[in-house]
Parts: C-alpha cells; structure tokens; sequence
C-alpha cells in the first residue's frame, strides 16, 4: 500500500485510485490462485484488467518477495528526499526503513507514536 500526501483537489481521484488499485489486486491474487504464478504482464488478466485513471494505460504491478505491489503513476509525487524527510517530520512519522525501488523511486515505511503505517 502505498502512502502519499495530496492537496483537497485531489482527493476524489485519489480515493477512485485507492479502490482502482484493490480491483487490479483481487485480479492478480485470482490470476494467481488460478495458475500458479503471478501474471507477467497485465495483458495476461484479460478484459478485466483495470486502468489508471491518470494516463489510461493498465494499473502497474509489480513482483516482491512473498507477493506484489500495484499502483498508479499518480501516486507517485517526486519531491526531493529531503522535502520528504522535512514533511515526515514535521507530521510526526519517524522512517522505520527506506528502500529503493527503482532509481527514481524510493518507499518509505513510517512510525507514528509506535504503530507501522
């Protein structure tokens, strides 16, 4: 799951994406349960396969150790490490771990008064 900061417009897309990334989820676990293997692309999920609402094109999967991830480009905000490590603190997270997924994208997992988000 993933976390992000938005302005009050965005929030209707938003929450449409949140629900958006669950379908396309729920169609991989089924893909999953019905051969085996987790599909290698989303053209293998059929008609059913779920877009993004930010470009159209199907939601991005991706394989990690003991399952996957989904998401959409518009979770994506790139801002410098440090604005978010400014805005983490200044909302109270503290950084439980820091990962790089890709070269251009890093997952943050945060703490707040004691509980993992």
């Amino acid at each position: 799951l993933f976390f992000t900061f938005f302005d009050q417009t965005d929030y209707v897309v938003y929450e449409e994406t949140q629900f958006l990334c669950l379908r396309m989820a729920l169609l991989i676990n089924s893909y999953r349960e019905k051969t085996g293997e987790f599909p290698a692309s989303a053209e293998l999920l059929g008609p059913s396969v779920v877009a993004d609402p930010f470009d159209d094109v199907p939601l991005r999967f991706k394989s990690v150790e003991g399952g996957f991830i989904v998401y959409s480009v518009g979770f994506l905000h790139f801002h410098s490490r440090n604005a978010w490590l400014k805005t983490f603190s200044e909302s109270g997270f503290r950084i439980v771990s820091e990962k790089k997924t890709t070269p251009f994208i890093t997952t943050f997992t945060l703490d707040k008064n004691g509980n993992s988000l």
